[in-house]
């Protein structure tokens, strides 16, 4: 968190919004949806302003995967294959093959537990 507040210190957006994705994923992986949503959020809005397309699709996949979470108790998978549609599209459009295979997987995942094996093959 020192890290954020430095680099809002320095007017270094790009760094901020980075680092934001980095924490999030964090977030993720301790269990702590509030904030990593709440820095995923923050970043997306930082990367809209900055016009940093690839950022962007990043933070939505994490967004994504996080409001899908079988372990968050306030998920909500339709919110989450919209964001992660949207990742899927910019994904693709800037040819960036591991995040577009990334985000399928996680739609792939959010069909499979609403029990959609036909949807989750494909």
């Amino acid at each position: 968190d020192r890290a954020l507040v430095l680099c809002d210190q320095l007017k270094l957006p790009i760094e901020e919004c980075r680092l934001k994705l980095e924490l999030a994923w964090r977030d993720h992986r301790a269990r702590r949806f509030a904030d990593g949503l709440l820095r995923a959020r923050e970043g997306i809005e930082i990367a809209r302003a900055l016009n940093v397309p690839p950022l962007l699709d990043e933070l939505l996949h994490v967004l994504g995967v996080m409001e899908s979470s079988a372990l968050n108790p306030r998920k909500n998978f339709l919110r989450a294959l919209d964001v992660l549609e949207q990742a899927r599209q910019g994904a693709e459009a800037r040819k960036h093959p591991r995040l577009h295979w990334e985000v399928l997987h996680a739609m792939a995942n959010i069909y499979r537990e609403r029990g959609n094996m036909d949807l989750s093959s494909q």
